[in-house]
């Protein structure tokens, strides 16, 4: 594949998966045991994937991110992004407290056969959790 499919493939998975919440989008862009890796979760199977996105949105209706253009070689793409959104929805053994958080990050794609079959993200989390009241600041 090109350097500008690879980055067309991580411009959906940022606007049309994460940002619009069009879990259908997943069937197209993901292999069916795509890989997650991400602070505290993990996945092989898109169904699951799909499923915890869910429940990401659900918790945080207003999620954003914004993805700068992504780097390419080989069989790679990694973008950096900014991510916002507001603790409105209960979570398992966490009530929601209206707190907003504001983190940055970074993703690496693996695509194959014009899917991507991985996904390994990094950011933040102690920050995120401090902004959301989870945890406290520490001096």
């Amino acid at each position: 594949m090109s350097a500008d499919t690879n980055r067309a493939l991580a411009r959906r998975y940022f606007e049309e998966f994460l940002n619009r919440g069009d879990l259908s989008v997943a069937d197209e862009i993901f292999e069916p045991n795509v890989v997650f890796r991400a602070p505290s979760v993990a996945f092989d199977d898109v169904d699951r994937l799909k499923r915890f996105f869910l429940l990401i949105r659900k918790t945080f209706p207003d999620l954003h991110y914004v993805a700068e253009e992504g780097i390419t070689e080989g069989d790679k793409v990694v973008s950096c992004f900014s991510s916002c959104g507001t603790f409105l929805t209960d979570l398992e053994g966490s009530q929601s407290n209206g707190k907003h958080f504001s983190i940055a990050g970074v993703v690496v794609f693996r695509i194959r056969k014009g899917r991507i079959a991985e996904v390994r993200c990094f950011y933040d989390s102690y920050e995120q959790m401090r902004q959301l009241g989870f945890i406290p600041l520490l001096g």
